[in-house]
């Protein structure tokens, strides 16, 4: 009794829910709705850094060399020979020693001859001429019209005055030679020098005798 009881209360059941979603399947329309596809760029993690590797552990292949085959020599090939020993003889008594040559020997052991003195410089002795004036024309060569130049040697001490004086070349005119020699007689010069010391020497002068002035 109980047993048909219970199993008309669970047909009722299902018809209930089966007549109600009926219902709901005709009577409503049900949308779904799709999600929208979101495309996200995220950032890509940093690669790894390359293993270290220890290149003295890493077994190294052995190196073959190809075999070297040495020829034989032929007979005839003469051996070096070591040379002969070199026995010192004594130097009999008496006998002079060669003279020392300073540094110069020659390439086949012999010596040279010793270098040349360095020559000295000479300087000659030059007119001074803020110290000098020019000679006067003798009167009775401008009245004869006498002209010409006159070559003259002067003797200079070391204070570079005149120690002596002489005519070398006449200008054809003795009273032009004379006045020439006394007028630049008088002049001072910068004496003479021998590697830069003073020295008295002789030095040459000409002077030209001339109307065109």
């Amino acid at each position: 009794m109980n047993t048909r009881k219970n199993t008309t209360g669970l047909t009722l059941v299902v018809a209930v829910h089966l007549a109600l979603g009926l219902y709901a399947a005709t009577h409503n329309k049900v949308t779904i709705f799709r999600p929208a596809e979101v495309m996200i760029d995220l950032p890509q993690p940093p690669l790894p850094p390359p293993p270290k590797v220890d290149y003295t552990e890493l077994p190294m292949d052995p190196m073959v060399l190809p075999d070297m085959v040495v020829p034989p020599l032929p007979d005839n090939v003469p051996m070096p020979q070591d040379p002969p020993p070199v026995t010192a003889r004594p130097i009999p008594d008496g006998l002079p020693l060669a003279a020392p040559t300073h540094g110069r020997v020659s390439p086949d052991g012999g010596d040279l001859p010793a270098a040349a003195p360095k020559a000295p410089v000479h300087v000659a002795a030059v007119v001074d001429a803020s110290q000098c004036t020019r000679p006067d024309y003798p009167a009775a060569s401008l009245r004869n019209g006498e002209s010409g130049t006159v070559t003259l040697a002067f003797l200079i001490g070391t204070d570079g005055k005149v120690v002596d004086s002489k005519v070398e070349k006449s200008s054809g005119f003795r009273s032009l030679d004379k006045a020439a020699l006394q007028g630049l007689g008088l002049c001072r010069f910068k004496p003479g020098t021998v590697d830069g010391v003073p020295q008295q020497s002789w030095t040459r002068m000409q002077y030209l005798w001339t109307l065109n002035e």
